[in-house]
């Protein structure tokens, strides 16, 4: 796992009514949720910048890490528990109080389009402080029963176990050196030793380790296989040391746990057990420690699956389709059982000698003329939207997932063109990359409402670079009003560049970006302003007709030709689940009338256009049901 130097320790704190970041070396707080949010449960996905909680409301929240734009994600369908993020999987999973009382697991997929959710399990027992350990993609979580608290694990579909099992294979393997049945209790039942009400695995080391609190007021940490513990913490003697604890929580040098009752937050270090330190936060529940390096990735061949070393397995070849499946192979040995984000499995026809290299676009998704499922078999490709024929066509795959948004997926050796009748097909065309600048602030346009700023930082500083913060600042021309973001984690696209995405600005508008470095001293140095311009939104969609099963909508594409393609989607009024018409290329400053089929008669209809802008983007417009028709009635005795 990759992980930072000398991070400034930061937590997320979480009252009845707000999320705060604390700086806990500076003494300094961030209010980092909407006024009125009551969080029950929260987390974050470091590294994509997005905080999750769970409301008092039942409603699965997220909004970027300063908070803004929050959104629902779904409601929920008991009172909420507690709440992870996988964030090499992308997946969310909580807990909630099912109608029987008992606890259920569940989780949201952030690689799907849309998701309303999956249950994984239910029991009896009611389950709370739910941590993800993506090493071994496994879950731990604590079930309640009467009072008392039982640590469990679970890894794959098999159900939830006893974290301390004494019949689990590492067990009977190291029983030897094991060590935790003999200092912790001692004696051999210790799967049914009764913890306190939090846990918290660290990732910050070589080797995961999951800390817990016992119901003596000890504080422990245990290796992920349940074999070795230490002694972190005896708090079973000390005086106002805030146990029993409400929450738990480590980073790369501390143990920090809270005591609501207290308004408290305690820690002490995490390898000694010494200094122990008490800040007073009044109104404080939970707690977590914050940052990138609290979240570090695999290596990163383990982030993306591997590629399909044999071609694709022919099943059928038709005049009009191809049925065939992708061979997955296996990961490298040292990243089994990494969690790994949703794969998807794509086939597609190329030409073997004009275009071998093209692989995949940008955005991770293969070229055009795909397709492209959740499952590697079978796989069905349409031949018919192939509109050349040449006896060069080959059928290559390849599995993907959002880790390779950067870059193409490996292709598998192609299905050779022998064994299929001739066929290809025109590509769509590849939004392509702006041409690298030595600039010292780029920026580029990312969507109607995003420009990513990069800059370089001095190969020489005047300073420690842990020293160094940095701001982002931008405003309008002939407007000397500036809105400021502080780049608090930082994308290193290559040795000493970094960039950030500022969001929320008008679309189709000019703006001057500059980069401010400020030192502890309070010295400061800014970059010259640099302009840069948010891509303008498809035009508004109006009806040119409606019928009892249709609706013909018009739109106008922007002037400056930045959709490269475009798709209509649309669902009925109060409904969830969007439709969306093929993709369709899309040409500079034109009119586009498009027909929505397969309707009920007398239904309000919600269209949406879904653009791919220069950049790869892909952008909803519009984020609301503004654009919203009814087909017409039936006289009586019609359908």
């Amino acid at each position: 796992m990759t992980r930072s130097e000398r991070p400034i320790p930061r937590v997320l704190i979480a009252s009845h009514d707000a999320l705060r970041v604390a700086d806990l070396d500076a003494g300094e707080e961030t209010r980092v949720s909407a006024r009125g949010a009551q969080p029950v449960a929260f987390s974050y996905h470091a590294h994509a910048a997005r905080l999750y909680w769970i409301d008092a409301q039942r409603a699965l929240m997220t909004s970027h890490v300063d908070g803004s734009e929050p959104k629902e994600l779904l409601k929920l369908r008991g009172d909420g528990q507690s709440i992870a993020v996988d964030w090499v999987a992308r997946k969310i999973y909580w807990t909630e109080l099912n109608t029987e009382g008992g606890g259920s697991l569940y989780m949201y997929d952030l690689n799907l389009e849309s998701h309303q959710g999956e249950l994984l399990d239910t029991t009896v027992y009611r389950l709370e402080s739910i941590v993800v350990e993506p090493r071994t993609s496994a879950l731990v979580m604590l079930r309640s029963h009467e009072g008392h608290y039982h640590v469990m694990r679970r890894q794959g579909d098999d159900g939830a176990t006893a974290f301390f099992s004494a019949s689990s294979e590492a067990w009977r393997r190291r029983r030897s050196v094991c060590n935790c049945s003999q200092i912790v209790t001692g004696q051999v039942a210790l799967a049914s030793i009764s913890v306190q009400g939090s846990v918290a695995i660290d990732e910050t080391g070589p080797d995961a380790l999951l800390f817990w609190a016992d119901d003596k007021n000890v504080i422990w940490a245990t290796s992920m296989d349940a074999c070795t513990c230490r002694l972190v913490f005896n708090g079973s003697d000390a005086q106002s040391a805030g146990l029993p604890l409400t929450s738990l929580t480590v980073d790369t040098g501390r143990v920090y746990w809270s005591n609501a009752g207290q308004g408290a937050l305690y820690s002490v270090d995490k390898r000694t057990g010494g200094t122990l330190q008490r800040e007073q936060v009044d109104g404080v529940k939970n707690v977590k420690a914050f940052g990138k390096h609290i979240q570090p990735y695999p290596a990163p061949h383990c982030l993306t699956p591997p590629r399909p070393r044999i071609e694709p397995r022919l099943h059928n070849v038709t005049n009009t389709t191809i049925n065939l499946s992708i061979q997955q192979s296996a990961p490298p040995p040292d990243c089994a059982g990494v969690s790994m984000a949703t794969v998807r499995y794509t086939v597609y026809m190329t030409r073997r000698v004009e275009e071998p290299e093209r692989g995949c676009a940008a955005d991770g998704s293969c070229e055009t003329w795909v397709t492209t499922s959740l499952r590697s078999a079978p796989l069905n490709l349409d031949r018919t939207t192939a509109p050349q024929h040449t006896p060069e066509s080959t059928v290559p795959g390849c599995a993907s997932n959002a880790q390779q948004q950067r870059g193409r997926p490996d292709l598998s050796p192609p299905v050779p063109h022998s064994t299929l009748t001739s066929v290809t097909a025109p590509r769509d065309p590849v939004p392509g990359r702006p041409p690298r600048r030595r600039a010292h602030t780029v920026p580029t346009t990312v969507t109607p409402e995003r420009v990513n700023v990069s800059f370089r930082i001095p190969e020489k500083l005047r300073g420690p670079p842990d020293g160094i913060r940095y701001t982002v600042a931008w405003r309008r021309p002939m407007h000397p009003t500036r809105k400021h973001k502080a780049v608090s984690e930082l994308d290193q696209s290559e040795p000493g560049t970094y960039s950030v995405n500022v969001d929320g600005l008008e679309p189709g508008s000019k703006f001057l970006f500059k980069v401010v470095a400020y030192a502890r001293d309070a010295e400061k140095v800014e970059s010259a302003e640099v302009g840069g311009a948010t891509y303008a939104t498809p035009g508004n969609v109006t009806l040119l007709e409606a019928g009892t099963h249709s609706l013909t909508i018009q739109w106008t594409s922007p002037d400056s030709g930045e959709i490269l393609r475009h798709a209509v989607r649309h669902r009925n009024a109060g409904e969830i689940d969007w439709r969306t018409l093929p993709y369709k290329p899309t040409q500079r400053r034109t009119v586009y009338n498009e027909t929505v089929g397969s309707l009920w008669p007398k239904t309000e209809v919600v269209v949406h256009l879904r653009a791919v802008y220069a950049s790869g983007e892909v952008y909803e417009w519009p984020d609301d049901d503004r654009f919203s028709f009814e087909t017409i009635g039936t006289l009586e005795g019609e359908s």
